[in-house]
């Protein structure tokens, strides 16, 4: 028998990371745009969302290659109303969308916390 670690979904990890107050949406998606798992406390159209970050962090990867400042760990956009959290899982990637009111400490420490896991489930 398994223990707890090993026996925990993606589709658990990603519930963790919708817990935290004022995040909206947790994805993974693979570098080609489709999702390969979502949770989300509302609506929020998941598959325009995978596409976009995607596209997103091929450019951010660049720039830190380019820049000579290595690779990327996280990448985070602050908009009028919301935030969006990038992060590299092994070959795929994670997104976090928020609210505007998310205290952004809680969603960058659960990121560090949980990758470790999500690449071992992924």
């Amino acid at each position: 028998m398994g223990s707890a670690q090993t026996d925990r979904t993606l589709k658990n990890i990603l519930k963790d990371f919708t817990k935290i107050d004022g995040v909206t949406s947790c994805i993974v998606v693979g570098r080609d745009g489709f999702i390969i798992e979502s949770e989300s406390t509302g609506k929020v159209d998941t598959e325009g969302l995978g596409v976009m970050v995607a596209t997103a962090i091929g450019t951010t990867e660049v720039l830190g290659q380019e820049s000579e400042i290595g690779s990327l760990n996280q990448y985070m956009a602050e908009y009028k109303s919301g935030n969006i959290f990038i992060a590299s899982v092994g070959d795929e990637i994670l997104c976090v969308q928020t609210e505007n009111t998310v205290v952004l400490g809680s969603v960058r420490h659960a990121i560090r916390k949980h990758i470790k896991e999500l690449e071992a489930v992924l």
